[in-house]
């Protein structure tokens, strides 16, 4: 390596390198104060090269181990990688898994996916050797169980909810209080909770968002059941925030499909239509009557979408906001008749009783989080499911 000659110009502040081919072995610094004058002292050799490149190594493998540390702790406390999900993924394979309510309509659906996504796993209670109203078969089924999907609930449409809207508060109220609470006793990992669509406000922007959810009273006729569903949403939240358990509430649309309910004491409005206009070309009716006046709107969700939904919200969400399945489509209470009329082939007349309620004027969600969140989408359009239920129902009373 040449000598150097080092000049510094005060009054700048900079040094200058230039080499000194009449210097061999020795290095002179040259040093010029203001007035030019110089001294000259001896470098001391430069260390092995072998040890430079040691240190160099060093600090450079030292420097990536810091900022990997830096950059993960950054990451798990802030809220972009809560936007990105990178530390929501939980896989179910492997997972002792309660199902309440999965012998039921939207159960039956939601057992079938897990065991099509490798489940094998999966604890299936019945109400009757287990009525989760009780406290010590809350215990019982929670016995050895990482993940609990609540699906079991007391739940009818119009006619029910003003027949018993004790039982419906009561029943879902302390079914899912109880369940929750002994579910973060039992060291439960995750708990996914089924909310309702009555939950929202009366009247309320169209589509709901889930922050509408706080904004007003349900819809008076089915209020006790939805504001039962509703705590389930307060506890979830507080029992996140004081003892960090991990619980979501998932809340589908108005659900339909083949194995509805048709329990005309009971049903919700698709199969209690079916059922009637059915029976009423059966008999050769010339007229049917429906309750209210035709014009509420509804967001139908076809079963298997909501189920595919719950899965995934199981696997891929944790927060404490709700999370909407649904359709985002609006069908009147009038078309939805029309169009059973037209697949049955009933060509009687269809008789609006006004004077009994209407219900919710309008219900129609958004699923913008949940296709952000899980990439949800329902895959069956309305009249493609409809088809479906009435050709399985049909198929089923013949």
């Amino acid at each position: 390596m040449s000598p150097l000659r080092i000049f510094s110009c005060l009054d700048v502040g900079k040094y200058c390198f230039l080499p000194d081919e009449k210097l061999s072995n020795t290095v002179t610094r040259h040093f010029f104060s203001s007035n030019c004058e110089t001294t000259s002292e001896p470098m001391k050799p430069a260390p092995p090269v072998t040890n430079t490149r040691l240190f160099l190594r060093f600090i450079l493998n030292f420097s990536i181990v810091c900022l990997f540390y830096f950059l993960r702790i950054l990451f798990y406390n802030s809220k972009i990688l809560k936007e990105l999900n990178f530390d929501h993924y939980m896989e179910l394979d492997g997972k002792r898994i309660l199902v309440t309510g999965g012998n039921g309509f939207l159960g039956k659906r939601v057992v079938k996916n897990l065991e099509n996504s490798g489940v094998s796993n999966i604890f299936v209670p019945s109400s009757r050797d287990h009525d989760l109203r009780n406290v010590e078969n809350c215990k019982k089924v929670l016995e050895n169980i990482d993940v609990v999907f609540h699906l079991a609930a007391h739940v009818g449409g119009i006619g029910l909810n003003r027949e018993k809207p004790g039982e419906l508060f009561y029943d879902n109220l302390i079914m899912g209080t109880q369940l929750l609470h002994e579910a973060k006793i039992a060291g439960v990992e995750k708990f996914i909770a089924l909310g309702t669509i009555c939950s929202y406000p009366k009247f309320t922007q169209v589509p709901f968002l889930e922050e509408n959810i706080w904004e007003g009273y349900p819809e008076e006729t089915n209020a006790p059941y939805g504001l039962a569903k509703k705590m389930l949403l307060v506890q979830s939240k507080a029992y996140r925030e004081q003892y960090n358990f991990k619980s979501i509430v998932v809340i589908p649309t108005n659900l339909y499909g083949p194995n509805d309910n048709f329990d005309p004491s009971s049903s919700h409005v698709i199969p209690a239509l079916i059922l009637k206009i059915f029976n009423a070309k059966k008999n050769d009716l010339k007229q049917i009557e429906v309750w209210g006046d035709g014009t509420p709107t509804r967001d139908f969700l076809f079963v298997d979408d909501a189920a595919r939904g719950i899965v995934d919200a199981a696997k891929n969400y944790d927060d404490d906001v709700p999370l909407n399945l649904g359709s985002s489509e609006e069908i009147s209470i009038s078309y939805l008749a029309n169009q059973i009329c037209k697949i049955l082939d009933y060509e009687g007349e269809i008789v609006w009783n006004e004077s009994k309620p209407n219900g919710q004027p309008r219900r129609c969600v958004s699923f913008d989080r949940a296709k952000g969140k899980i990439n949800f989408e329902p895959k069956t359009s309305f009249n493609e499911g409809l088809k479906q239920t009435i050709d399985w129902f049909v198929n089923s009373h013949n």
